[in-house]
């Protein structure tokens, strides 16, 4: 029972949804951009088992507690960080292949923006 106590205030403190959406989207944003590449399996067990040793994580959900993203979603994510100061997960390095995709990604939605109507 020490364990449904252990974060309770942290579902106070949670992060709101409109934040938690926010979130969310910056981080697909930039994994698809990337190219959706993935961590490796042994660094993704790190992330989790580094999450679940953090005072901000909410252990019922799985959930940050800063941010409010699913960890075992975002530990997925290549491009993710922590956002705990300082981080608890080891820097992740794009491929050349993943840093040419995000920046064709970025080109590409930069032509289809459109004029900007002032």
């Amino acid at each position: 029972m020490q364990d449904n106590n252990e974060n309770k205030h942290l579902d106070k403190e949670a992060p709101s949804l409109f934040q938690m959406l926010k979130s969310f989207t910056k981080e697909a944003s930039k994994f698809i951009k990337a190219g959706v590449p993935f961590v490796t399996k042994e660094d993704y067990a790190d992330r989790l088992d580094a999450c679940k040793t953090c005072e901000h994580v909410q252990k019922k959900h799985m959930r940050c507690g800063l941010c409010g993203c699913m960890l075992q979603f975002k530990a997925r994510m290549k491009t993710a960080d922590c956002p705990a100061t300082p981080s608890k997960w080891k820097e992740q390095i794009l491929t050349t292949e993943e840093q040419e995709a995000a920046e064709q990604a970025a080109e590409e939605s930069r032509k289809n923006r459109g004029p900007i109507i002032s």
